[in-house]
């Protein structure tokens, strides 16, 4: 394990200043950052849809958008293939890195590649899928510690879904409504489920 990732989130600020939008920030707010995500060259392509858009032309594309004089500052990773691959060296971060910078574009949050299409595993699925799932979480909490540790990436987290199909999740759902706790109960149970798997990734350090 590269270590623990830290989770930033900061609440938008309001106000307005004439100078931000030629200076092309968001005007009157300094966080979150405005980024754009690489997601979507990816989800939802393929040999029965519209071919994939690599990273290059998705960086490119971001960095030359203007909407009344506001630009992107970063962008949002997918770290799977074609893009980003999970199992990228430390040379390959690098120059991941060099390669965002050069449109003058920092990293934020990056999504782990969870399911198992990527490479992952169901979080409620058998034992060999849970391995799958908290194998790509760590594989991601290190690219975004390398990352932050070059310097491209200040904030942002790493984003993960349990990777559960949607009639399951919806039997799920169903199970809750029937069963339906009180507020504070549910939170309980979300807070368990959040030390749940810090204390599985801890274990495999």
């Amino acid at each position: 394990m590269c270590g623990n990732e830290k989770q930033v989130v900061s609440a938008p600020r309001s106000g307005f200043r004439s100078g931000d939008e030629q200076e092309g920030r968001v005007p009157g707010n300094n966080y979150p950052k405005l980024h754009n995500a690489m997601w979507p060259g990816l989800v939802g392509k393929g040999p029965e849809s519209e071919p994939p858009i690599d990273l290059d032309t998705m960086l490119r594309l971001t960095a030359a958008a203007r909407a009344g004089g506001v630009k992107f500052e970063g962008v949002d990773l997918f770290l799977a293939d074609p893009h980003t691959s999970i199992d990228s060296s430390k040379d390959d971060i690098k120059r991941l890195a060099d390669r965002i910078s050069g449109y003058a574009l920092a990293v934020g949050s990056v999504v782990a590649p969870v399911w198992p299409p990527v490479g992952g595993g169901s979080a409620t699925g058998s034992a060999e899928d849970r391995k799958q799932f908290l194998t790509m979480v760590e594989k991601a909490c290190c690219i975004a510690r390398q990352l932050r540790d070059i310097g491209i990436r200040q904030t942002g987290v790493v984003r993960i879904v349990s990777a559960t199909g949607v009639r399951r999740d919806r039997q799920r759902r169903r199970l809750s409504r029937q069963n339906r706790t009180p507020l504070h109960g549910r939170r309980s149970e979300r807070k368990a489920r959040y030390h749940l798997l810090c204390g599985l990734l801890a274990a495999r350090r």
